[in-house]
């Protein structure tokens, strides 16, 4: 949708570089190996995330979700630990 885009070019501007991979799961564990930085996701499907959210915690990583706007789904924000999450 429009508000996507718009909220996607916003997130360009401010993080200077975003990178996807097609994946939650190949995400968090490029995440959990240092490979990247951060994480976010809105309005993602739980089980999408689940096995990632525990890989990245096991490696040290901090993680923060609340309930999605759908059944199931949350908003996540997870960093690698070096870096504090953003409120």
């Amino acid at each position: 949708s429009r508000d996507n885009i718009i909220k996607f070019a916003e997130n360009v501007q401010k993080y200077k570089k975003i990178r996807l991979f097609g994946s939650a799961a190949m995400s968090l564990s490029f995440l959990a190996d240092g490979k990247v930085d951060a994480y976010t996701e809105e309005n993602i499907m739980i089980w999408d995330v689940a096995a990632g959210i525990a890989i990245v915690k096991a490696a040290g990583g901090n993680v923060r979700f609340t309930h999605g706007e759908a059944k199931n789904s949350l908003f996540v924000s997870v960093t690698n630990g070096s870096l504090p999450i953003s409120k």
